[in-house]
């Protein structure tokens, strides 16, 4: 169903969300609907105020407002709306019936966080913040305006699976709305594909990793800049079935284990289908004898108290850190803990990596460890002129904690990386008559 379809019926039947974010790949005509019906609604109801607004106003000039005034108002033949101010400097169309829909960047948050409104849309939600979000609500609903009315609706391509807007629908705080490009009458006229749609449709065909995932398929999958663009929780985390990423008493543990004011603990298995997370742990400002108890307590209540090897970062083993207070520490709490060998970052990354850009993967994690797959979907290179490089972003807590973590322990686990099995010497088939 159309988009405008659904957000009229909506309307008139009261079903309507308060909190709605309506989410799909690129082109599937949310933001046109969604100015359809704001527009619908100025025209039907006198003495509307509505708000359209995006984290940066200038990036509504060439946007929204374009589509609105060429596309929404010519339609209605309503063009005369937009006479007068520039795009770039226009604050509201005013409509004959005392309605007005105004346009405001929550860059410059002035006019949209200090007058009361019956709807507000935002363009492009993903990219402001939670706090934003939150703080539009207040200006809804207020004393003096329409009771039936009162909505915040943004639009959004996927982003990031732990991206704020996702945490809300998944908590229910937000409705989220699934589009697809059947919704978009111009690609696709409720048969098959229109010549628009077959030639967009082949354009996003090309798109490749993270990109083509969010703007081709509509998922929530890592960003620009990722560094594991490969992972994937439909392969890599056992959702169907955890019990495939529970401890097993059949095969060690090893716990690889950051240490510092933001600390993080992963706890893995080498067993089919090559390495399995079964648990992981995070914390800030715990303190090391904190910690220390906290990865016992860990232990005891995922794997029995099981623990044959731990490892750590080395530098914690330097006279010039805090290493050795760290370790002491440990100690104190009786935790057993020994360097993890010597390897640069990206070597220990590539090892991480191998494991996960191979088909069928090597990589299974349990559902329950939300924080490394959380830093898997958020783990990022760092840019240099505009340009994605072989360097993680430093800091980016509490990803790189997690991360870190789970590299260590496997360089401990594999010191000299992972070596292909040895080959079976070759034997002469004629001697064996």
């Amino acid at each position: 169903m159309r988009v405008d379809t659904r957000l009229g019926l909506g309307l008139i039947r009261g079903t309507l969300s308060r909190d709605l974010l309506v989410c799909g790949p690129a082109g599937t005509g949310k933001t046109y609907s969604i100015l359809v019906v704001l527009h619908k609604l100025a025209r039907k109801y006198p003495g509307l105020r509505i708000l359209i607004c995006r984290e940066v106003r200038a990036s509504l000039a060439q946007s929204v407002l374009v589509t609105f005034e060429q596309e929404v108002l010519v339609r209605d033949v309503m063009s005369r709306l937009a006479q007068g101010a520039s795009r770039r400097t226009r604050q509201s169309y005013i409509y004959p019936n005392g309605s007005e829909i105004a346009v405001a960047g929550l860059d410059k948050p002035t006019k949209a966080l200090s007058s009361a409104w019956d709807v507000i849309y935002v363009n492009e939600a993903i990219e402001t913040t939670e706090e934003a979000w939150e703080t539009l609500q207040t200006r809804l609903g207020r004393p003096g305006r329409p009771t039936r009315l009162g909505y915040l609706i943004g639009d959004t391509n996927p982003g990031d699976p732990s991206h704020w807007l996702r945490k809300r629908a998944d908590a229910g705080l937000t409705k989220l709305w699934d589009t697809t490009f059947e919704a978009n009458p111009a690609m696709h006229d409720g048969i098959g594909w229109t010549p628009a749609g077959l030639s967009y449709v082949a354009t996003l065909d090309r798109l490749t990793g993270s990109r083509k995932k969010r703007l081709r398929y509509g998922l929530w999958a890592a960003g620009e800049g990722a560094w594991f663009d490969g992972f994937d929780p439909d392969k890599h985390v056992a959702n169907g079935d955890p019990s495939l990423a529970e401890y097993d008493p059949d095969h060690p543990v090893y716990v690889g284990l950051d240490s510092g004011n933001e600390s993080a603990a992963v706890w893995f298995q080498v067993r089919p289908p090559g390495i399995v997370v079964f648990a992981d742990y995070y914390s800030k400002g715990r303190g090391a004898y904190g910690v220390a108890l906290d990865v016992i307590e860990a232990s005891d209540r995922f794997c029995g108290g099981r623990v044959d090897s731990i490892s750590t970062d080395p530098a914690g083993r330097s006279a010039t850190s805090i290493g050795p207070t760290v370790f002491g520490e440990y100690e104190r709490a009786g935790l057993g803990v020994h360097p993890w060998p010597t390897r640069s970052i990206l070597d220990s990354l590539s090892l991480l990596e191998s494991f996960i850009s191979i088909d069928p993967p090597e990589l299974l994690i349990h559902p329950r460890c939300q924080a490394l797959i959380n830093a898997f979907a958020n783990y990022k290179r760092a840019q240099r002129q505009r340009q994605w490089v072989d360097k993680p972003v430093d800091p980016q807590h509490p990803y790189e904690d997690l991360i870190d973590a789970l590299r260590g322990g496997l360089c401990d686990k594999f010191p000299e990386g992972r070596k292909p099995e040895p080959l079976l010497p070759r034997v002469d088939a004629r001697r064996l008559r």
